[in-house]
């Protein structure tokens, strides 16, 4: 073997390591959007280091929305990292993120080469799933790093599983499986995982044999502590995210509606066309919908291919690959209803499964193909790839401010109430009152109980002097949404613009009822409290407030100020 044979594939890692940076180049500096808002920018909790051991034991430190709590203490940990480097900057959590979504890659390189036989299908299979368009939603969406945690998990611990000796022996590869679930719920899949790698790879299962009652038994006791460690850490972050609300309306349709999602999920690997940060599907409401049977048809296609598959020493890799995409799927893609029935962002925990059997197949056409025909199949695959980077680096300027996600947004999912509210907000934020008004008025008419609408436009009409209206939509919006303390803080706010001081401290303590880590609650009811002389309440608060965030120099100014008035004998 010459040099430059022996010298290829560490070049070709290089290059792959080069086009993840070109790629993702511009995305660093990208804004935070939607759960972060509530997850990272309101929540008090990730901006000190002293709460993570807080964050293992108490679920109501992930978010400052009650209903939005779940464990996934893992998760905030690194977000509190990243905000002891960069604050309030979005560039530390980027920065991170990508280095999970590379540190992804190498092991997928190491797992997809070991079940396809080659390294170099590997690589390509690791490539196709960093530098592809649709995995760009996910790296660019900060609080999706739980996706990105925890399909990290599981491939760490099957390939560690896959490489026996020690890791195997003293069940090593279960801890990056755990902590995959501490990262998000999902992570629990590596088990169902794992058991399908040990009967379709280890034992050399078709998965019609796998299904036989001796043979499952076979495959499930190696997987065994796989399923009751990760099983134990599912109970443990139902347990504790009791409070949270997926906001979903039915079970049974949303369930029925998923084979369809699952064929667009599948399709968008193929070609990733159509690609929205927030789309506009609604669930079936009939069996007639034309969706079930068309989403059905699917799954059956799907699944005989993955049982033909499975009966070839060569395509079984693809096989599990096939189910792993469907492994993968069922904590948002079954009878767990969420409030959207598709998110693109959900892609990238099954496309690991995908890529296996894109690897899987590539090596094999490779291999049959004739030698002179081999070097157009690796043109073939660089162009794929750059065709991807390039899809990558466009998503990335649609994530790169609220107004132009927002924008995209109304344009690929029209019928999407909060793409219009989100972008009606980025238009009040520049002072375009009269189409941000135009905004909230389409989201209104697609959704007429959002409340967030109700309180935007309530906003704008503050903004716009007209008190009568904005009042009627602040009470709106508490009416439809009384759990929500961000729509009791604005209308604190408004209330104090117009003079209501003593009505505003009242909508600030129902918020931080709801929410004692909201920042700008307590903020506010800070500045109301100093302005009358409140300072026995206010030293408390303030105190509470550098509980949770002892770095607060609002709440440690406010504080000096109250301690000074009190030694001073000032005010009630």
């Amino acid at each position: 073997m010459s040099r430059l044979e022996k010298s290829a594939f560490p070049l070709a890692c290089a290059a792959l390591a080069l086009a993840l940076l070109g790629a993702y180049s511009n995305h660093f500096q990208n804004a935070f959007h939607f759960d972060d808002s509530h997850t990272i920018e309101s929540n008090l909790y990730v901006r000190d280091l002293r709460n993570v051991p807080r964050f293992f034991a108490d679920a109501r430190t992930f978010s400052a929305l009650p209903a939005n709590q779940s464990y996934r203490p893992l998760l905030s940990t690194t977000l509190a990292i990243d905000h002891a480097f960069s604050g309030r900057s979005p560039v530390a959590y980027h920065v991170d993120s990508f280095l999970w979504l590379c540190a992804q890659c190498a092991l997928m390189a190491l797992l997809l080469g070991r079940l396809a036989g080659s390294r170099w299908a590997g690589l390509f299979g690791a490539a196709l799933f960093g530098l592809h368009t649709a995995v760009a939603e996910t790296v660019n969406y900060v609080i999706a790093r739980g996706d990105i945690l925890s399909a990290l998990g599981a491939t760490a611990g099957i390939l560690l599983y896959a490489q026996g000796g020690r890791a195997r022996r003293c069940h090593l590869y279960l801890a990056p499986m755990a902590l995959g679930v501490l990262s998000k719920e999902q992570g629990a899949m590596a088990a169902p995982l794992l058991f399908l790698y040990v009967g379709l790879i280890e034992q050399r299962r078709s998965v019609a044999g796998l299904l036989r009652p001796r043979h499952f038994l076979e495959a499930l006791r190696p997987a065994l502590p796989a399923f009751l460690v990760c099983g134990a850490l599912a109970g443990v972050a139902l347990s504790q995210s009791a409070g949270y609300s997926a906001g979903a309306a039915s079970r049974l349709w949303y369930a029925a509606t998923q084979p369809i999602v699952a064929a667009h999920y599948f399709a968008t690997f193929l070609v990733p066309l159509g690609l929205t940060a927030d789309g506009d599907w609604t669930a079936v409401t009939s069996v007639a919908d034309p969706r079930v049977a068309a989403g059905i048809a699917f799954l059956a296609a799907a699944l005989a291919a993955a049982e033909l598959a499975s009966r070839n020493e060569g395509t079984r890799p693809a096989a599990l690959g096939l189910l792993w995409f469907f492994v993968a799927l069922l904590p948002t893609s079954s009878v767990f209803p969420l409030a959207e029935v598709m998110n693109d962002h959900r892609m990238y925990f099954p496309f690991v499964g995908l890529a296996l059997a894109a690897a899987s197949l590539a090596k094999l056409a490779a291999e049959r193909c004739l030698p002179k025909a081999r070097p157009v199949l690796a043109v073939a695959a660089v162009a794929l790839l750059g065709a991807h980077a390039v899809g990558v680096h466009c998503r990335n300027l649609v994530w790169r401010s609220e107004e132009t996600l927002w924008k995209a947004v109304t344009e690929a999912s029209p019928g999407n109430g909060r793409g219009w509210m989100n972008y009606g907000l980025s238009l009040m934020a520049r002072a375009d009152y009269p189409r941000a008004e135009r905004c909230f008025t389409e989201a209104l008419r697609r959704v007429p109980n959002y409340g967030y609408a109700h309180t935007n436009l309530a906003i704008l009409f503050g903004a716009t002097g007209r008190p009568r209206e904005a009042e009627q939509h602040f009470l709106q919006a508490l009416v439809l949404m009384p759990r929500v303390p961000s729509l009791r803080f604005f209308f604190a706010r408004w209330l104090d613009q117009v003079g209501r001081g003593p009505e505003a401290e009242v909508r600030l303590r129902q918020a931080l009822s709801l929410s004692p880590a909201d920042p700008a609650s307590r903020e506010l009811l800070m500045r109301l409290l100093a302005r009358r002389g409140a300072w026995a309440e206010l030293a408390a608060v303030a105190r509470e407030t550098l509980g949770f965030d002892s770095g607060n120099t609002t709440a440690g100014e406010l504080l000096r100020q109250a301690e000074a008035n009190l030694r001073a004998g000032a005010g009630p």
